[in-house]
């Protein structure tokens, strides 16, 4: 058992003693303190990491372009914690780094492209859950129209980076989108072996 896994059973088992919650909300609470902790700790080793390397800033804005993007389009998580770490560390510094190094910047006619792409993606396959998180058909449609207006947002703010002559933060931008757009693919859940449309599973009771 993982460090954060033990921290969020030991926190979760002192909320039980307090009564008055199920076991199915106990099991939610601790995934969800689980997750914040891994949250941090991705966090810290991502943002150091970065300004060790001289890049924060681009990381930043790359950490909140992927926000944007994934905040209702969700999609494919690493099962395990070493393996979310390091992917992590590869979408954010990794790609940060490159941008950095290579000084890619971005034309409106390559985001008009990019988001071409990005938006058919979300269009037809967001949202995208989680054998740990199902998202249910009720959900579903507010989600995907949510997922749509962000992609929009982010599109804007692409277009306004490039104005600005801030053309690499714009490529952070299209590229972090085009990560997301890949992390929503039924294909890509295919490679790498996880259940797509997991809300399917759960409303048969296969659970």
């Amino acid at each position: 058992m993982e460090y954060t896994e033990r921290i969020a059973l030991w926190l979760t088992d002192k909320i039980a003693k307090k009564g008055g919650y199920s076991e199915t909300e106990l099991e939610k609470i601790k995934y969800g303190i689980h997750l914040n902790l891994m949250g941090l700790n991705k966090g810290a080793v991502i943002f150091i990491l970065s300004y060790l390397l001289g890049i924060f800033r681009i990381t930043l804005i790359g950490f909140i372009a992927f926000s944007l993007f994934r905040t209702y389009s969700f999609g494919m998580h690493a099962k395990k914690s070493i393996f979310c770490l390091s992917s992590s560390i590869l979408t954010f510094v990794g790609t940060a780094y490159l941008i950095h190094f290579f000084k890619l910047e971005t034309s409106y006619v390559q985001v008009g492209i990019s988001y071409m792409i990005i938006l058919l993606s979300v269009m037809i396959y967001a949202p995208a859950d989680t054998e740990e998180r199902p998202i249910l058909p009720k959900y579903r449609d507010q989600m995907k129209k949510r997922a749509i207006r962000n992609t929009l947002i982010a599109f804007t703010i692409s277009l306004l980076l490039v104005y600005l002559d801030m053309k690499m933060y714009a490529t952070s931008f299209c590229v972090m989108g085009l990560i997301e757009s890949m992390m929503i693919n039924p294909i890509t859940y295919m490679i790498f072996r996880q259940r797509y449309n997991n809300y399917i599973y759960y409303l048969k009771g296969e659970y």
